[in-house]
């Protein structure tokens, strides 16, 4: 698809063109301005998605399951100009992981394996605070964000996952074929994507992360037959083989359950990278980062991240998810000392988060029209203005009233007359 804009070129004649970021596969991204905010849009393929398909009905696909204030970047508008469709959501400061894996192969050097392991525990533990119903389904490099202004793999990154539900408003097949032409996104799809419609669950994120890993701790993705880590060149424990290879296993069934448990396996295996996690809290100025306005720096625990809206808006009311989540699950024995607070503490209070979300989904209304609000949030789109009010449902037409059926007269009883 050749380039659609060019910089001071203005989409739907009120956002603004800065910088062509360049193809991600599915379509062009482009950063753009409006008002004081930056802002990614992404022109799809029109091959890949129509331009005459129902922009409300994508944008409630792209935001299905997708909680507000966590890592999750969810989207703030979906249009069409007749040609191609067209998806806003903010634009993340910082650099993708591929940048950061290619420059570090154009460095000849590879990153340390204490501060891989250090960041996969971080990102783990921003995965575990989601609902079980939050699934990313297509993690890659390209859609894991480090939005720092000097964006480092470390155990202190600033992370930002994009492209939630993406390949949700693509046939699953499209979706693989695109992510075929380019090898190494092809690597992260879970070996169940193709067999199950796309419709993936939490394992297919784990295996991904595993990928991620994998690639980060040798400089190359894992092939069919993987060879563990300890003979791909990884300068760590040997223990890691072990859990990589389980999280990397073609059978979800053999996967760990959930992202805590692959989080516990990997720090039992690896505890001199949990350890420089140090807190398991993350740091977020006052003013978020996609403003570029900098004030003192707050600690924000990750069991109630709860960050300043970007927009400058009232933060919409929490979501409501398709399916309760999981049950909480037992904590672990402390592994590490955080001072202050141990592990112990954490697992008790994201098990308490837990527990609240499956009390607040059990108790959410059942009117479907309240049940967007809560689970889209704001009606604001950026393209349009408000969404139009859902049309009232027709009233039920009243049965028609039948009328019994008269019943049959009695047959005369025939007379018999006497013989003679």
């Amino acid at each position: 698809m050749t380039q659609v804009y060019k910089p001071g070129d203005r989409i739907f004649d009120r956002i603004e063109v800065l910088e062509y970021i360049g193809d991600g596969g599915v379509g062009q991204v482009y950063r753009t301005r409006l008002g004081a905010d930056e802002y990614a849009v992404k022109v799809l393929d029109p091959d890949l998605v129509s331009p005459d398909a129902d922009a409300k009905a994508l944008r409630e696909t792209l935001l299905r399951n997708v909680p507000v204030d966590t890592i999750l970047v969810r989207v703030r508008g979906v249009r069409s100009d007749g040609k191609r469709m067209h998806i806003i959501e903010p634009f993340v400061q910082g650099k993708n992981l591929r940048d950061l894996i290619v420059a570090q192969k154009d460095s000849g050097r590879k990153f340390d394996p204490a501060q891989v392991f250090g960041f996969i525990d971080r990102l783990l533990s921003f995965m575990t605070t989601l609902p079980s119903a939050a699934v990313h389904g297509a993690l890659k490099p390209e859609n894991i964000h480090i939005a720092d202004d000097n964006p480092q793999i470390s155990s202190g990154s600033r992370v930002r996952v994009t492209d939630v539900n993406i390949h949700r408003i693509l046939s699953f097949s499209k979706y693989a074929s695109v992510q075929l032409e380019r090898d190494e996104a092809y690597a992260y799809l879970a070996p169940e994507f193709v067999s199950v419609g796309g419709n993936v669950d939490r394992h297919a994120d784990i295996y991904s992360i595993a990928v991620l890993a994998y690639e980060l701790a040798t400089g190359s993705v894992p092939g069919k037959d993987p060879k563990p880590l300890s003979e791909a060149g990884f300068d760590g424990p040997e223990a890691l083989d072990e859990v990589i290879a389980q999280a990397l296993s073609p059978d979800p069934a053999h996967r760990p359950n959930t992202m805590r448990e692959f989080r516990r396996l990997l720090r039992a295996a690896y505890p001199d990278a949990a350890q420089a996690t140090g807190v398991s809290s993350m740091q977020l100025s006052a003013v978020d980062v996609f403003t570029g306005e900098e004030e003192d720096q707050v600690q924000v625990d990750v069991t109630d991240l709860d960050e300043l809206d970007v927009f400058g808006e009232e933060p919409p009311p929490p979501s409501t998810y398709e399916e309760p989540p999981a049950a909480a699950k037992p904590s672990f024995e402390d592994d590490e000392t955080i001072p202050g607070r141990n592990l112990s503490d954490v697992e008790r209070e994201l098990d308490a988060a837990l527990a609240g979300e499956a009390a607040e989904a059990a108790s959410a209304t059942e009117d479907i029209t309240a049940g967007e609000e809560t689970v889209f949030g704001t009606k604001e789109d950026l393209f349009g203005g408000e969404e139009p009010e859902p049309a009232p449902e027709p009233e039920p037409e009243p049965e028609p009233e039948i009328e019994p059926e008269p019943e049959p007269e009695p047959e005369p009883e025939l007379e018999i007359e006497p013989e003679p």
